[in-house]
């Protein structure tokens, strides 16, 4: 696929973190690309602190170590039958709502998961996926993340 044409197919972005949902919000954000015949973005946020005085280098190694991470989770699901997606993985430091609201405009579809911020609050959505699905210019598809027993 050109790189013209790959940028005019519709955008699915996932927003990953690391988390046990990351497989099964992958899985959707496929299915979504797939039904569209678009491309798939991934992205995952670091957090911008980091210890005093940690070295640019020691970041960067942090950063490619993530990255291969999820770049491993992606892999995995291709291996379920879903080769013909273009993918691109984005790993960098900033806010995850921040990225992934930036994504928005050029996306069709964002996929972020929810994660449970309190057992006594089942409606309550996790702070980045509640910023994303009240601010997004796109439609946000939520993503639970199981609870932990």
């Amino acid at each position: 696929m050109t790189a013209v044409a790959q940028h005019l197919s519709p955008t699915i972005v996932a927003g990953l973190s690391r988390s046990a949902a990351d497989q099964d919000i992958l899985a959707a954000a496929i299915a979504q690309a797939r039904a569209l015949q678009g491309r798939l973005v991934v992205i995952h946020a670091l957090p911008i602190a980091h210890p005093a005085g940690s070295l640019a280098s020691d970041r960067e190694d942090h950063r490619r170590h993530v990255a291969a991470d999820i770049r491993r989770a992606v892999e995995k699901q291709f291996t379920n039958g879903h080769p013909d997606i273009p993918c691109e993985i984005i790993v960098n430091w900033g806010g995850a709502a921040t990225m992934l609201l930036a994504s928005a405009s050029n996306a069709a579809m964002l996929v972020v998961g929810t994660h449970d911020t309190a057992h006594q609050a089942p409606l309550l959505l996790g702070t980045v996926s509640q910023d994303v699905a009240v601010h997004s210019p796109r439609p946000v598809l939520l993503i639970p993340v199981p609870r932990a027993v």
